[in-house]
């Protein structure tokens, strides 16, 4: 990188960026771009018990089925 931002070059630059890119993914590495959070929340409003509508669907993260839950009056 420190070669790339030197030259003033436009054809060495190509070649710098490419051999940058190979690099990166003849070695696997991994940038992250994102990171997702999850927040599952229950309050005094759900009239459902937490183990009825989290992980009540196998391999699925949030809570579900939305049609299970039931509110309070």
């Amino acid at each position: 990188m420190k070669k790339y931002e030197a030259s003033a070059n436009i054809e060495e630059r190509t070649k710098l960026l490419n051999d940058i890119q190979a690099y990166l993914l003849d070695n696997y590495l991994i940038i992250p771009v994102l990171r997702q959070s999850l927040m599952h929340v229950l309050g005094p409003r759900i009239a459902n018990k937490s183990e009825e509508v989290e992980g009540a669907i196998p391999q699925y993260v949030y809570l579900g089925p939305y049609e299970d839950l039931q509110v309070k009056d």
